[in-house]
């Protein structure tokens, strides 16, 4: 009884568990107090047959269950004794981290066992409530730097309502496109653009109305991304169209946001004058976005378009702007790319410290977000301001920047570290001229370098 106590409370945990946590859960399954000598002895027996893996984690010792009875004894509570599954789940969103020693574990992680838990025990609404209450309807996963794990719980929701389609309830707003959005969202920032695309598909296909803008949008950043800017134009228009149907106060952000988007692409393709028009069209919300989130969409924008047309004495200007706006922003992505837009600007004229301070801002802030794409950028970026200061710059980092770009179909930036890297070693005997007419992405096409880019 004890074993199969120990071993059950082992199969709920992702990752190996103290022994006080394991003697909790263990007693409530058992229903009756176990004595912590004989947690000890069962935990010595089980581990010297080879069913419980025993670890030390910073001198403290932890036990996970072998991974070949894992999926057994954990199916077999949650859908042979589901009380008990409840029970555990309860317990667990209860937990504190600290206190029940879920060792090298997140502070959310006995709230993400909680949720997978209740879920596999066909307890959707009882996941829902901890997911909108303990996670903010997953919000906290971007302000923590968590993607991994909300694209884990978002997965974990698609796969209850894949088994009962019924707890999709019509008018319920936390339904199954809801975290088929959110797990597009993490894609996007762990870097998985060819999952994220997946999705983004799957998202459109039962998605209908206004509600359409946000994997429209979400396909178009990850086009972006890829270097495939004909392709996010046509999203964003396809979200612009889709989001003139939404009348609720979110309404004017999410239009700002598609045109941002437009914008961006449009520079990317050398048309200016289409770009010009996103930007008058972005400049219409200006009344309507009264929030520092939602304002820096404009600076971002200018600075984007001064880069473009090299206008040094307005892009002075914008930067400070921009600049000024990121101290109050509490929107992380976005102070992330403004970050990065400022420190492209700063390359463009010439201020290497300014551009090499903010690039490490990024870098730091890119890192403890879990966000490649941007960790790459901000690396190429130091890179930059480091060739721009000294005429020289630390190749084997970017050279490693650059096979983490093109793993992750990162294109732009790719051709930007070849660029980059071409100015110093003709990279691979290639002729850094094609690069230069090639080099029409962001983010540092406007770097002025040993090569005319234009």
């Amino acid at each position: 009884m004890e074993q199969n106590a120990i071993l059950s409370s082992l199969a709920l945990m992702r990752s190996p568990s103290a022994q006080n946590l394991l003697l909790s859960l263990a007693t409530r399954l058992l229903e009756q107090e176990i004595e912590p000598s004989l947690l000890a002895i069962e935990l010595k027996r089980l581990s010297a047959v080879g069913l419980v893996l025993l670890d030390n984690i910073e001198g403290v010792s932890a036990y996970s269950c072998h991974p070949i009875i894992r999926d057994y004894f954990r199916d077999t509570l949650l859908q042979v004794d589901r009380d008990a599954g409840m029970d555990a789940a309860r317990y667990l969103a209860e937990a504190q981290p600290d206190a029940n020693g879920l060792v090298g574990a997140t502070r959310l992680e006995p709230i993400l066992l909680a949720i997978e838990t209740f879920l596999e025990s066909n307890a959707i609404e009882n996941a829902k409530s901890l997911y909108v209450d303990r996670l903010e309807k997953g919000g906290v996963f971007l302000s923590l730097g968590l993607p991994k794990d909300g694209k884990r719980i978002c997965h974990a929701f698609l796969k209850s309502f894949l088994r009962d389609p019924g707890a999709d309830k019509k008018g319920d707003s936390i339904d199954r496109k809801h975290f088929l959005n959110g797990a597009i969202e993490f894609a996007i920032h762990l870097g998985e653009l060819d999952d994220g695309l997946r999705l983004a598909e799957e998202a459109l296909t039962c998605t209908t109305g206004h509600r359409r803008h946000i994997p429209y949008r979400a396909q178009a950043r990850i086009f972006f991304r890829l270097g495939n800017f004909s392709d996010a134009i046509k999203s964003n228009h396809a979200a612009l169209k889709a989001v003139e149907r939404l009348v609720r106060p979110d309404a004017s952000l999410a239009r700002s946001l598609a045109y941002y988007e437009l914008l961006k692409s449009y520079i990317c393709t050398g048309a200016m004058i289409a770009a010009e028009e996103a930007f008058e069209k972005l400049k219409q919300t200006r009344n309507q976005l009264d929030s520092p989130d939602a304002q820096v969409l404009l600076d971002l924008s200018n600075v984007r378009i001064c880069l473009a047309h090299r206008d040094n004495q307005k892009m002075k200007k914008a930067s400070s702007r921009l600049s000024a706006r990121l101290n109050n922003l509490s929107n992380k992505q976005l102070r992330l790319e403004g970050l990065l837009v400022l420190a492209s600007a700063y390359l463009y004229l010439k201020q290497w410290e300014k551009a090499s301070v903010i690039a490490d801002e990024a870098y730091d802030f890119s890192t403890a977000q879990n966000c490649p794409y941007e960790l790459c950028w901000s690396q190429l970026l130091q890179s930059y301001s480091e060739f721009g200061n000294n005429g020289s710059f630390e190749q084997t980092r970017t050279r490693r920047m650059l096979e983490k770009a093109i793993a992750s179909g990162f294109e732009a930036l790719a051709v930007d570290a070849r660029v980059l890297l071409s100015m110093i070693s003709g990279f691979e005997g290639e002729n850094p001229e094609y690069f230069a007419q090639i080099i029409g992405y962001e983010p540092t096409r406007y770097v002025d370098s040993p090569i005319s880019v234009q």
